[in-house]
Formats: C-alpha cells, structure tokens, sequence
C-alpha cells in the first residue's frame, strides 16, 4: 500500500508546480523567441516529447544514504484534455548498483478538475507498484501552469495561496544567461546558463498524520539547457539539490543529481491523449 508520506511526496510534486504571472526572463543579443516560444509551449501550447537522460544521483534520508547511476527515457506531453490544460510525465530508469532504492518507473497525470488541480501516479518500487489520486481544494486550478517540465524557464515568481485545508508560500527566482550554440539534427539551437532557486512551504490540513502535514521543498538547479527554434530543449545538462522537510530545519531528504538528458524525437501540436486516458483509467 502506498503511505501516507509517499502520498505528501506525490502531492508535492504538484505543489512545487505553483506559478502566476511570470515576468520575461532578460537577455540580450540572442534570439529571445528561443525562449518565449518554449514558455508559450509551457502555457499555451501543446506538445510530446521523448528524451534519454543518464545522471548519477545521491540520496541521503533518515535511514539510508547511496549513490546510484542511472540512465533512461522521459516523456513529457502537454496539452488540453475537455478545454482544460493537462500534463502527463513517463519516466523508466535503470540504475546501478543492483540492489539500489530507486523508482525505476514513474507516470504522473495531472490535470484540471473544476477549479482543483488533480494529479494521479503510478510508481514501482522494488518490485511492488502502488497508485494513488490526490486533489488539491477548489480554488487551486490555475496551480495547473508549471506542472510541467523546464517550468525553470518561466522566470521568476512569488505567491502566497490558501484555500480549505490547503496553503503555501511559494518563490521562483531564475537567472537566464546567454552561453552559446550548437546544433541537434540539423537545427541551430541556442544555448542558456540557468540557475534557479524555488521554495515551497506547503501546509496540508486533510492529511491526518499531524508531522506531516507541514511541507517545505527547497530545489536549487544549474543547468545549460540548448533550446530549438520551437522552444523544446534538445541538450540540456543539469546539477539539481532538493532537500525536503516536514519541520523546519530537520532534513527528511537530501538528494543531488547531475548528469544530461537529450531530445531524442518530438511533435509540436499533440498531447498524447492515449498515453494520459491508459494512465488515469
């Protein structure tokens, strides 16, 4: 069965997903349509997208500490599902040494419903899967923006939220600087250094588990991301930190993983209905 602090860690998938209005990151001298057409992507646009990535990653928690290396394949689709904005996110991993706790398959759907924003996962750990379908409270729709990949692009952003049994404080601050170019398949792409700070402090009244129910989510990301004329990253090589608690300064999870992920075939225009529909039937 799924526990109550794997559901708060799905939940918190969603939340670190929080955006408004987002200010045009600055950059001169290069074609800022590279960056403006990947955030029309983000918010107005559809699309699907594949990728292989290969990255080392080390976790430390309460109980264990270990070092992995990984390699694998993402896709991500955005797109409209009845008039409103979905994502969906595929991601299967092998990693190494054998024996090693990871999450060797993850699917998030996620979506509005009403005035809620709904997300439903499917993970296998170990051999066993679980599946679980949480809803943040009506009012919390418009969350939906940046449950998205390379939402670090959008620029910088700062709200406070608070809906029944629900709140959170929430700040975005990303750094957008022009790096060089290069070409994938024939394409010139444009190449960003981008750091980016976010911080969640998420409070979740409708979990029963009192110690639980604060969450504060840290992420901190470096990365040099090569963007195609359409906007979709092609090249991107990151160095992402994300430490979780439930209390203020009492670290649940440490994690720091580096490595590159490469565009490998994608479509402008289509969200993989098919792929979303198999995952929340």
């Amino acid at each position: 069965k799924m526990t109550i602090l794997t559901v708060v860690l799905v939940i918190v998938m969603v939340v670190i997903a929080v955006l408004v209005a987002l200010p045009k990151p600055s950059v001169r001298g290069v074609p800022m349509t590279y960056i403006n057409n990947l955030k029309n992507l983000l918010s107005i646009g559809s699309f699907t997208a594949i990728y292989n990535q290969s990255y080392v990653s080390f976790t430390r928690t309460t109980t264990l500490s270990q070092t992995f290396r990984c390699s694998g394949t993402q896709l991500y689709s955005i797109g409209f599902i009845n008039g409103t904005r979905a994502v969906l996110r595929i991601e299967e991993d092998s990693c190494t040494p054998h024996g090693a706790f990871y999450i060797p398959i993850q699917e998030s759907a996620t979506w509005v419903n009403g005035t809620s924003i709904c997300t439903e996962s499917y993970i296998v750990v170990n051999g066993h899967s679980a599946r679980t379908v949480s809803c943040l409270p009506p009012g919390t729709n418009g969350l939906i923006e940046i449950a998205a990949p390379f939402r670090e692009l959008l620029g910088n952003a700062t709200i406070n939220l608070t809906a029944e049994d629900y709140s959170i404080n929430f700040s975005m601050i990303t750094y957008i600087h022009y790096v060089n170019s290069t070409e994938w398949n024939g394409q010139v792409a444009y190449c960003f250094q981008v750091i980016s700070e976010i911080i969640s402090n998420s409070f979740y009244g409708m979990v029963k588990i009192a110690a639980l129910r604060r969450v504060i989510l840290e992420n901190n990301i470096t990365e040099v991301m090569c963007l195609l004329p359409n906007g979709l990253p092609a090249i991107v090589t990151f160095n992402r930190t994300t430490i979780l608690e439930h209390t203020p300064g009492k670290i649940i999870t440490y994690t720091n993983t580096y490595g590159t992920s490469k565009l490998v075939s994608y479509e402008i225009g289509y969200f993989n209905i098919t792929a979303f529909d198999g995952l929340i039937t």
